[in-house]
């Protein structure tokens, strides 16, 4: 049997490291190796040395060093020594980037944890948006070698965005380049002025692809085939009225049972007052601001067209957005 390769490409802010530790951590599933982001198939797209610095340096910077100490997933990479001990770098680290070096990584990965999870992992943001030619074009090789299944978690469009933007804020990161460059932006992060940043963002329609819940879902059904994707609805996921429904779900899609899930500070959304869970820095520290329900009302007709697109392909808003 090919092992597993689970791909879950986003979105972020959607719970996306609480989910990696359901399925990692908690359930072993699978593993993700030495990073839950490894950026690889995205350098790969790129190839070219302005991204192979940036790819570099995410994995032996000084950033990268700080997450392994301090950031949300070092406990979990601190636990995981012993499967990753004997797995290889060298591959992923040569330039330019294959798709077959990304194989080889994760096969001999696999053949360190086999006996303990069902298959490897990449939790790769990033790879949302890569285009529909480059997923073509990687799919092939990859099916010859795994049985590869898709996960992806959404959350309200607008709360998920306004998160995105208040982690723009944080002071620990460089203001211009989150903005590359953009002075007039800039000025609302040095502020830390999250509300205002947002919806001058909402009226410049400086919206991200990774919003576009839909046009990331249909590429990848289409691409690795609709029964091999799994959306989840990030509200319902993490309600405990319906968590006995969401795991029988997930468990039949993964054909292997789930049974705990990992805190989400998303759930039950309390803004800037969320409780600080250990090892969830990443959502605790998105929101230095609060929206009000006005505040979702108007953001909600700036990004009306990515509800109208959910309901024109699922039938129905899920019963938590836009509250």
């Amino acid at each position: 049997m090919k092992p597993t390769l689970l791909l879950n490409p986003g979105v972020g802010w959607s719970a996306t490291s609480p989910m990696h530790y359901t399925v990692s951590m908690q359930n072993k599933y699978c593993h993700m190796g030495h990073k839950k982001e490894n950026w690889y198939l995205k350098a790969l797209c790129k190839n070219n040395d302005e991204y192979h610095k940036i790819f570099d340096a995410m994995w032996h910077g000084a950033n990268y060093k700080k997450r392994r100490n301090d950031h949300a997933f070092g406990e979990y990479l601190s636990r995981s020594n012993r499967f990753i001990k004997n797995t290889s770098l060298d591959m992923l680290m040569v330039n330019p980037k294959s798709i077959d070096a990304y194989i080889e990584y994760f096969l001999g990965h696999w053949e360190n944890i086999k006996d303990e999870y069902q298959g490897v992992c990449d939790f790769s943001n990033t790879n949302f948006t890569l285009p529909r030619h480059f997923l073509y074009s990687i799919a092939p090789k990859l099916q010859e070698h795994f049985k590869v299944k898709v996960l992806m978690e959404f959350r309200d469009p607008v709360r998920r965005y306004f998160s995105e933007v208040g982690h723009l804020l944080d002071p620990k990161r460089k203001v211009l380049n989150a903005f590359q460059g953009d002075f007039i932006a800039s000025r609302f992060c040095a502020r830390r002025e999250h509300r205002k940043l947002f919806f001058w963002n909402l009226k410049q329609d400086r919206v991200p692809d990774h919003c576009d819940y839909i046009e990331g879902y249909l590429k990848y059904c289409d691409v690795f085939g609709k029964e091999n994707v799994y959306p989840v609805i990030m509200e319902d996921f993490w309600n405990p009225d319906k968590q006995k429904e969401e795991l029988e779900r997930i468990s039949e899609f993964f054909e292997y049972e789930i049974t705990k899930v990992h805190e989400n500070v998303y759930v039950p959304d309390m803004g800037s007052k969320a409780p600080h869970y250990d090892y969830l820095e990443d959502q605790w520290s998105s929101d230095v601001e609060d929206l009000t329900e006005e505040d979702v009302n108007i953001a909600g007709m700036y990004m009306g067209r990515f509800y109208k697109d959910w309901k024109n392909i699922f039938g129905e808003i899920p019963e938590a957005w836009g509250k």
